[in-house]
């Protein structure tokens, strides 16, 4: 309780003072319109590069000296709320002794802040809200955790969390709220948040006005356009004859659009038709049902490529690395989506650290489940990279040290990436040094390794807070 006397404590003495929480007021107005803006209270942490180039990573809440990021708190607003390590979940099988858990805290500093999630509806309405909670007294784990809420309480079967601490609640408006503000122009709807201490930021979701879904840019049939997001995809016939072509999505929820990329004349984007009952596949003349799992639709009208609106992505903030955000037709920048990119050609990098501490724009393949290094001989010799068939292999890859106990790795060297090893098998090391055989399956490509690069010759970047 003493926490949250102290925040209100706080906040109640900064509302005595002067009214500065005007969109000008005390702000250095120092980035280009549109991109973001800090504000009396949440000051904008950014990354630069040299030309220019700024991206922002978060903001800060100087009330309450933490990162926040905005989501939709409990009262229904959209709040800068606290960016947390711990889940909150519940001692008692009614879900109303709430307390914070962590399997580990790795080297953050002392938990202040704690986060419940919670999603009421029916089917696929529904809202996510989250509720904020202050850390107080380590407490011991309890043997079964509940999550849920009152009206659904369901109890772990099992958990491997060994920390917890008591909580309490913290109310909704100690935390700066926004308003979303629509802009539609050209055919295209652009979000953005006004904060009530004057901060903004762009966000990343656009909306086709016309047809009434949200769109991301995607190069389809020669055209870059705002293609729907939510898609379900080609996967044969919802009839037993396989006459009526059909689109198959994985969850029950989200998809506002088809998309059937089969390489004939009929690809392209689909309004999605009636609910069907499977997905028929036609396999050497037979019209079998498939085993998948998902929901299923009939194709409904094609949706005529030229009626996408265009959508580009450019620089404006030319160098290296540049910045690169989505464009209007035109060439005006919409500032959603902003990313650095190694160079103006548009492939992306981010900041990560170099052997020597510096943060460098590294653009590359991290080692990762879907992105490994393999070898093509039995003596793991000849090295290869090996990703997802679906990505488009990136310029350039990068060597890394080993995670430390904080979680930070270190980029030590890049190489290019070169052409597609064909190859029927590819081979790994364990961590014993011992080359054995690893999977190779028809949903992945092997490449191979080119010339080794220096880390150092790539851009600097420096985070800052405004």
């Amino acid at each position: 309780m003493r926490t949250t006397v102290i925040l209100s404590l706080i906040l109640a003495a900064s509302a005595c003072a002067p009214d500065n929480s005007g969109p000008d007021a005390g702000v250095a107005q120092t980035f280009a319109p549109g991109q973001f803006r800090s504000g009396s209270r949440l000051r904008g942490r950014y990354s630069e590069a040299a030309g220019g180039s700024r991206v922002l990573m978060e903001f800060q809440d100087t009330l309450v000296n933490t990162a926040c990021t905005f989501m939709t708190a409990d009262d229904g607003v959209q709040r800068c709320l606290p960016t947390v390590p711990l889940t909150v979940m519940f001692a008692d099988p009614q879900c109303q002794e709430p307390v914070a858990v962590a399997d580990i805290l790795g080297c953050t500093s002392e938990p202040r802040f704690a986060a419940h999630t919670r999603w009421d509806g029916v089917g696929c309405e529904g809202t996510t809200t989250v509720s904020m909670f202050t850390v107080g007294a380590p407490r011991s784990v309890p043997r079964t955790l509940h999550v849920g809420s009152p009206a659904r309480c369901v109890a772990l079967a099992q958990h491997m969390l060994e920390l917890a601490w008591d909580i309490t609640p913290v109310t909704a408006d100690n935390f700066v709220g926004a308003n979303v503000v629509t802009t539609e122009s050209s055919g295209l709807a652009v979000q953005e948040l006004h904060a009530e201490d004057g901060a903004r930021m762009w966000l990343s979701t656009l909306r086709d006005v016309k047809m009434d879904m949200e769109c991301q840019r995607m190069a389809v049939l020669g055209r870059e356009v705002c293609a729907p997001v939510s898609l379900a995809s080609s996967s044969g016939f919802v009839d037993n004859a396989c006459t009526q072509a059909g689109f198959y999505a994985q969850g029950t929820c989200g998809a506002t659009a088809g998309l059937m990329a089969t390489g004939s004349e009929e690809d392209g984007f689909y309004h999605l038709g009636g609910v069907a009952a499977g997905m028929f596949q036609s396999i050497d003349g037979s019209c079998t049902q498939t085993g998948f799992d998902g929901t299923f639709y009939a194709a409904g009208p094609k949706i005529p490529i030229e009626s996408l609106v265009p959508l580009q992505r450019g620089a404006v903030a030319p160098g290296r690395p540049a910045m690169i955000t989505d464009l209007r037709e035109d060439g005006t920048p919409l500032w959603t989506n902003v990313e650095l990119a190694f160079d103006e050609r548009g492939a992306y990098c981010g900041p990560r650290l170099d052997v020597n501490g510096d943060m460098r724009c590294i653009s590359g393949l991290p080692e990762s489940p879907s992105h490994t290094r393999v070898f093509e001989d039995a003596a793991c010799t000849v090295e290869l990279v090996r990703l997802p068939r679906q990505e488009e292999p990136p310029p350039m890859g990068v060597r890394v040290e080993p995670r430390t106990a904080c979680g930070i790795q270190r980029v030590t060297g890049t190489f290019t990436v070169g052409e597609e090893a064909l190859v029927e098998q590819v081979y790994e090391l364990t961590e014993a040094g011992v080359c054995q055989r690893s999977y190779f399956a028809d949903f992945v490509r092997a490449f191979r390794v080119g010339a080794e690069g220096d880390v150092s010759e790539l851009p600097l970047v420096v985070q800052r807070t405004e």
